[in-house]
């Protein structure tokens, strides 16, 4: 088939004499087998709490097994609840065998397609990867690719691979620094978390007030506060925001989610390379 155009499926430069990049080469379909006792299989297949953790076995392609811990992660199964075949999955590396790492990683998150096909997912974060640098030294954007899935030896479908952001993420950047560096999961607009850091960094106690939100989970919760003025605001926005980074995340963001856009994108993409999504 013919190649794809140069840097749109590939790794950042950066990254790619590393060895975790290569977990999410974009042009490397892998395979992640598990091996889960049936019970425990059956158990978080059909938790929609996706709080129950079993013990698995996990390797990827021919290496050998490690013993990790799995659950279900929140998206619509396929084809359906009432038959949940295919689920999104966390499997964590080092929750049964501490400080245990896999290719540099204490996490994987597989997404399976329930609500945006893999294809789509995975395209748009080849896109967050292409414009990374327009957002200057502070964007860093997760990698991600494809994988097989095999559970108990069967087949369940493709899914989009895609870097877990957390403390090891930071590591791998050579970013993480006890007391200067924090990271922060955002469920919805105004549902944060700080996942890596502790306590908040100033900046986030700082943007208290509306549009910014406070956070209203997790440890250290911070108080909404009143939105300062205007001449305010110019004069302090400037250094608490990367707006650069910040506005070229939107940018991919908007595009991604025209679907007439991402359609063109995908099939544009799977005529020139033979990663194929379930």
């Amino acid at each position: 088939m013919q190649a794809p155009p140069a840097g749109v499926l590939s790794l950042p430069v950066a990254a790619a004499a590393q060895s975790w990049p290569e977990v999410f080469d974009p042009l490397t379909l892998r395979t992640f087998n598990l091996t889960i006792d049936p019970a425990d299989w059956e158990t978080i297949r059909f938790d929609t709490s996706n709080e129950i953790e079993v013990p698995a076995q996990f390797w990827a392609d021919d290496e050998s097994p490690l013993l990790v811990s799995v659950r279900r992660k929140s998206s619509r199964a396929l084809p359906s609840e009432a038959n949940p075949v295919k689920i999104g999955l966390k499997i964590d590396i080092n929750e049964l065998v501490d400080g245990q790492l896999w290719r540099g990683l204490a996490k994987l998150s597989l997404e399976n397609a329930g609500d945006i096909p893999a294809l789509y997912e995975g395209m748009a974060w080849q896109l967050h990867q292409r414009t990374a640098s327009a957002g200057g030294p502070e964007a860093y954007p997760a990698l991600a690719n494809w994988v097989r899935v095999t559970i108990n030896g069967e087949y369940v479908g493709v899914y989009t691979n895609v870097e877990q952001r957390d403390t090891q993420f930071l590591r791998n950047r050579g970013i993480r620094v006890s007391g200067k560096s924090w990271l922060y999961e955002i469920d919805d607009i105004d549902q944060w978390a700080l996942e890596s850091g502790d306590p908040h960094s100033p900046t986030f106690r700082a943007l208290c007030y509306q549009p910014f939100a406070p956070a209203p989970k997790g440890k250290n919760r911070v108080a909404a506060c009143q939105v300062p003025n205007d001449a305010t605001l110019e004069t302090t926005l400037d250094g608490l925001i990367e707006m650069d980074a910040m506005l070229a995340q939107g940018a991919v963001d908007a595009f991604a989610d025209n679907p007439m856009r991402c359609s063109r994108m995908a099939r544009i993409s799977s005529s020139r390379t033979s990663i194929t999504a379930a």
